[in-house]
C-alpha cells in the first residue's frame, strides 16, 4: 500500500441475498446474466465455506484512491480483513441500493468469468450489469462492495 494514501469506507448497508435464485426483473437488466458462469475468486475459496447460505449480508463500499489492478486491491482487502462481493451479493445490494451506483461504478471483485469481472454501473435510468477485464485497471472514483470477514 502506498505511504500516505488509504482506503475509505462507506458504509455499512445490508441487504437480504439469496445464493439460490434471484430476480432479475428487479434490477431492469437489458438481459438476466447467468450466474452458473460465474465462480468465485480462488483467492477466497477457503474463506467462503458458509457463505451460501441465504441471509442478511453487511456490505461497506471500499475506495482505493488511487489507480489500482484489481489484484492489487484484492490484496489490500485481505490485509484489512475484508473480502469482495460476489456477484449475486452485488445484485442484492444493487436491488437495494440503486442510488450507490449513480454515483460511479462498483466492481465485485469476488466473482469472475471468462477472464471478467462484474462491476455494477448506472446507465441513464437503468441498473446495469457490466463485464471488466481481469486486467483492468480500476481508477480513484471507482468503488468495491466488500463483506468483513
Amino acid at each position: 500500500m502506498d505511504q500516505g494514501i488509504r482506503s475509505t469506507f462507506e458504509g455499512p448497508f445490508s441487504a437480504f441475498v439469496d445464493y439460490a435464485s434471484f430476480d432479475f426483473q428487479q434490477l431492469f437488466l437489458p438481459i438476466s446474466p447467468d450466474v452458473t458462469l460465474f465462480r468465485v475468486v480462488p483467492f477466497y475459496d477457503q474463506q467462503l465455506s458458509n457463505v451460501w447460505v441465504n441471509r442478511e449480508v453487511h456490505f461497506e463500499l471500499c475506495r482505493y484512491g488511487r489507480v489500482a489492478t484489481g489484484s492489487a486491491v484484492l490484496s489490500e482487502m485481505k490485509s484489512l480483513g475484508y473480502r469482495p462481493a460476489l456477484l449475486q451479493e452485488g445484485l442484492a445490494f444493487s436491488a437495494r441500493f440503486p442510488h450507490e451506483q449513480r454515483k460511479s461504478r462498483i466492481a465485485l471483485l469476488g466473482s469472475e468469468a471468462e477472464w471478467s469481472v462484474p462491476y455494477l454501473w448506472n446507465m441513464g435510468r437503468r441498473i446495469s450489469l457490466h463485464l471488466a477485464p481481469l486486467t483492468m485497471q480500476f481508477n480513484q472514483d471507482d468503488r468495491f462492495l466488500v463483506v468483513r470477514l
